[in-house]
């Protein structure tokens, strides 16, 4: 949740954002925007597959022990 990113005024909830950092450059790698109607899993899985990443650690809270977030992350290692 992005902070302070309601307004009661207008009725608009806080803002919820998934993105990926490197933790050696400490840098924002990639964010995504996830939309009030779909899930924060949908949208980390699809975060991995646009990243493509390989050979990194991936480290996602226990909402992402799913398997559909498990296929995604063996999916990269495979597109080399």
């Amino acid at each position: 949740m992005l902070r302070h990113s309601f307004d009661n005024f207008q009725d608009k909830k806080a803002l919820n954002i998934l993105y990926a950092f490197t933790c050696e450059s400490k840098l924002v790698i990639a964010h995504m925007d996830v939309c009030q109607k779909t899930s924060e899993i949908h949208a980390a899985t699809e975060l991995i597959m646009e990243l493509a990443l390989n050979n990194c650690i991936f480290t996602l809270d226990a909402m992402h022990c799913q398997i559909e977030t498990l296929k995604a992350i063996k999916k990269t290692e495979m597109m080399l």
